[in-house]
């Protein structure tokens, strides 16, 4: 029933083409070129136009091959995985060295260990040890400068946060246990007031006053730039104590950088001519002490 099913012939040349796979179109140049024909009954015989298209060089020859069984090639085999490598436990760390009655290991690293403290106690020792003797320097000073009588000036220069006003205050309190007349204002204090008593015709009753105090301390000049009128005002409070009584000044900024706040040159020199004549000059430097205080808050904090 297959070789009758195989021989059997196609009406149809769509027919053929179906069960060639090759295009109807393809077929019909074929059939026009003389490569296949019909049988003599008028059918088509699908091998027969198989094998003649497969001899020929038709341009359908490899459409035709390629209805043909093609055996199917089995796929490689993916290769297999690597093996994993073998766990290998980490080296365990070395033991504590333990004292023993000899000397040891152990000995040496307490030893170094404590001689590294010791280097390090020294180092803050020696800190507080230069710290202690600036402050001895300065409470000297403050003792000796308390004696208001030789109305000598003192300066205090420095950055904010170095303790002018804090020793300019102990010179201040010394000086009121020696039951002197002092007072304590800013720069801006004093102007005010004297331009308060200019504005109302008392400024010689004002400046009478200030003449009479055995100590004065001027605080926080060079922070604020001064006006003219504003440093004729000061300058006369320091002119009438010149060799008369004693005055303290703190300020912030070096003596090159006055006119900076005292616009005149002429009454800045002046100015500085009077509070260096036989002055009592302290340099605080510039670090600050709240900074520091801030700091070790900070860290104390910290677990």
């Amino acid at each position: 029933m297959i070789a009758a099913a195989s021989d059997a012939l196609v009406p149809s040349q769509r027919e053929v083409a179906r069960r060639l796979g090759i295009s109807h179109t393809a077929l019909q140049k074929a059939a026009q070129a003389g490569r296949i024909a019909q049988e003599p009954g008028g059918g088509w015989n699908v091998e027969k136009v198989r094998a003649r298209l497969a001899a020929s060089s038709d341009p359908a020859r490899k459409t035709a091959a390629m209805v043909a069984p093609v055996p199917v090639q089995p796929s490689p085999s993916p290769p297999p995985p690597p093996a994993r490598p073998a766990f290998v436990a980490p080296p365990l760390p070395e033991p504590l060295p333990t004292p023993s009655a000899g000397g040891s290991s152990f000995h040496n690293a307490r030893t170094a260990n404590e001689m590294l403290k010791a280097q390090e106690r020294k180092l803050r020792l020696d800190e507080r040890r230069g710290q202690l003797v600036e402050k001895a320097r300065a409470l000297m000073l403050v003792h000796r400068l308390a004696e208001v009588s030789k109305a000598e000036p003192v300066l205090l220069i420095g950055e904010a946060g170095t303790g002018k006003t804090h020793l300019a205050t102990g010179l201040c309190v010394a000086a009121c246990r020696q039951r002197r007349r002092v007072r304590f204002t800013t720069a801006t204090g004093l102007i005010n007031e004297l331009a308060e008593a200019a504005h109302a015709n008392q400024l010689s009753r004002a400046l009478g006053r200030w003449e009479r105090l055995d100590l004065i301390c001027i605080d926080e000049l060079g922070y604020v730039p001064l006006a003219e009128t504003a440093c004729e005002l000061m300058f006369q409070v320091i002119a009438d104590r010149a060799e008369k009584a004693a005055v303290i000044v703190t300020t912030n900024l070096p003596f090159s950088e006055w006119p900076q706040v005292i616009a005149n040159p002429r009454l800045c020199k002046a100015l500085i001519d009077r509070l260096t004549d036989q002055a009592h000059i302290i340099t605080t430097g510039t670090d600050s002490y709240r900074f520091r205080r801030t700091t070790a808050q900070r860290n104390a904090v910290k677990p």
